[in-house]
């Protein structure tokens, strides 16, 4: 190297070092940067698989996959209505039992090539239908059901029963045929395509993926291609953090801030705040088949040992039914945990040894809580042994029915469905290789015949009375207890225009209306 070399090469090297000093004494984890013309958002999260088969299991993921992915219809937070999206048009049987889409012509996956109805049995029958699919939500949502291709753009889905919630089911994202046609459906979660390369038919598409555990950044240019209404924003870049301290701290990068639960941090900034609930609850299930939870004087006992206070978390609301109400004023809802522990006495009178149970929940719930809930048991002589699994692990656990209480967050989603909560027909049964969601394996012809009438019934006020009807089934054998629903907000840089923010039902259905925004 000649002298001028050297000198260029020494001078780079100390800027180099200056600026990673700089980054390191800043304290960011990775690079948060605005652009002009990108919109910028950040969550907490991270993101595991951009694939709709699997965003049950993860918002993040849904977030992103929401804007790859189109499926058969959409769902208008304003108008709180199902809309067409890659179908143009679909009816319905008169017996309820068949529903025939029509598709549209002009959709594209973002690869140029069209989309079929080729690709929506593949979606539906070779991977959700598959023995193989690792999604328990989604797989018993279309058991079943008949998935026919009538002609390139027609396909028909044929129920077994009436169900009125079922269209809510297709809402899911439709997967590319010609891409994953010979994909392994066992491992299509950990996939290149759901890892690294995600193609799908929707407004945007990934022109950029950098997945890490410390924080995520998603780039995604609007699909010049796209079937629907053009977005306003062109492009939008997404970050995820492991927590809301580091979320917060580079705050002003962004945008906008989404499921965040503290709106005081935002009084004095540049963001407006927009406050919203789901249609979403945290429960603690008794696994019924367990000896000792099979008798409902126990259920109810451990249920009044709850103090509810200390199980809710910060930005969070207390629930007790399926309303998902606050009913701490009625007695039944009472926390009386001398009353609790005389039961379990009377119970366990003849018997030597405490009682011990295990207590199953994914490693994302607060470790307060499964605390909190340990130590209460455990005042009333119950002891509690405290299990914390990832998602894969969590499905051979449940599938093998490794627990006494299992502790789990559930959305209904945009219905309040809770057919596969305790109809005995969704208990698990690992012999004959069933995976349920009935995680109480609970088992009773009043919730099974009331639960079975919802899906039939398709009149909102007969409706409501069958959903009462079933609360007070719930609250009376207590197969679950109802703990807490979290409020969130949402964060908006006040340079762009205001919202009218409707109560949502996902998290992602801000997408709704964010993208045809204008940037400043």
């Amino acid at each position: 190297m000649s002298t001028g070399e050297k000198i260029l090469a020494v001078g780079l090297s100390i800027i180099l070092i200056g600026s990673l000093i700089q980054l390191f004494n800043k304290g960011i984890r990775f690079p948060v940067f605005s652009e002009k013309g990108v919109y910028a958002e950040g969550f907490v999260g991270h993101i595991r698989a951009i694939n709709p088969a699997f965003v049950d299991f993860s918002d993040a993921d849904r977030d992103v996959s929401r804007l790859v992915f189109s499926g058969l219809i959409k769902y208008d937070p304003v108008q709180k209505n199902f809309l067409p999206d890659l179908a143009e048009k679909w009816n319905v049987s008169k017996n309820g039992l068949i529903y025939t889409f029509t598709l549209r012509k002009n959709a594209l996956w973002h690869d140029g090539q069209p989309l079929t109805a080729n690709d929506i049995v593949f979606t539906f029958q070779n991977v959700f239908q598959h023995p193989a699919f690792r999604n328990p939500i989604l797989r018993n949502s279309f058991e079943g059901i008949e998935v026919k291709k009538l002609d390139d753009y027609t396909v028909s889905f044929t129920l077994t029963k009436q169900n009125s919630y079922f269209i809510a089911n297709l809402l899911v994202g439709i997967l590319p045929k010609h891409i994953l046609e010979n994909a392994d459906i066992s491992s299509l979660d950990k996939s290149q395509f759901s890892k690294k390369y995600p193609i799908g038919s929707g407004p945007y598409k990934i022109t950029s993926l950098k997945l890490d555990n410390d924080g995520d950044i998603v780039d995604l240019e609007a699909f010049s291609e796209y079937y629907g209404e053009k977005p306003a924003m062109k492009l939008i870049r997404l970050f995820t953090f492991p927590d809301e301290k580091s979320l917060l701290k580079d705050k002003g990068a962004l945008h906008a801030i989404s499921k965040l639960n503290a709106t005081q941090i935002f009084s004095e900034s540049n963001f407006s705040t927009y406050n919203y609930s789901l249609n979403q609850f945290t429960a603690l299930h008794f696994n019924t088949e367990n000896q000792f939870l099979k008798e409902k004087k126990v259920r109810q006992a451990l249920a009044q040992a709850l103090n509810k206070q200390e199980l809710i978390m910060e930005g969070e609301k207390r629930v007790d039914s399926l309303g998902l109400t606050d009913r701490s004023a009625e007695p039944l809802f009472k926390f009386d945990p001398e009353s609790a522990k005389k039961t379990l006495d009377e119970i366990n009178l003849n018997k030597s040894e405490p009682v011990s149970l295990n207590l199953l929940t994914l490693n994302i719930e607060p470790l307060t809580l499964t605390d909190a809930i340990k130590r209460q048991m455990e005042n009333i002589g119950v002891k509690i042994e405290v299990e914390r699994v990832g998602s894969a692990d969590f499905y051979d656990y449940v599938s093998q029915k490794r627990y006494d209480l299992l502790l789990i967050r559930h959305n209904l989603g945009y219905t309040r469905d809770i057919y596969s909560l305790l109809h005995s027909s969704q208990t698990i049964d690992p012999d004959k290789g069933s995976f349920g969601l009935n995680f109480s394996n609970f088992r009773s012809f009043k919730t099974d015949g009331l639960t079975e009438a919802l899906r039939k019934e398709r009149n909102p006020p007969d409706k409501e009375k069958l959903l009462a009807q079933l609360s007070v089934a719930i609250t009376d054998e207590i197969p679950l207890v109802f703990i807490s629903t979290p409020i969130y907000t949402f964060a908006l840089d006040k340079n762009i225009q205001s919202l009218s923010l409707p109560n949502l039902n996902s998290h992602s259905d801000r997408w709704s209306f964010i993208p045809y925004l204008k940037l400043p």
